[in-house]
């Protein structure tokens, strides 16, 4: 399923030799990607703060990553 949704997103089979590079995991959303994300890169967020998840991912995520049928790939492989 992985293999099939990126030649999908990317049209061609040239591209599939990088599957294995490029796949960074299966997520319900893109907010649940960007959320676990910046928790490896940062640490855990205080819960007393208020982040909008799916705002970063469109601000600063989906320059790097794509979103295909709940698999996440990074567009830099």
């Amino acid at each position: 399923d992985v293999v099939d949704a990126f030649v999908k997103y990317h049209g061609s089979m040239s591209y599939v030799e990088h599957v294995e590079d490029a796949y960074r995991g299966c997520y319900d959303d893109e907010e649940t990607f960007a959320e676990e994300y910046y928790n490896e890169i940062y640490g855990e967020v205080p819960g007393f703060l208020v982040v909008d998840w799916e705002a970063t991912w469109k601000q600063s995520l989906t320059y790097d990553f794509d979103f295909v049928d709940g698999y996440v790939f990074s567009s830099d492989f």
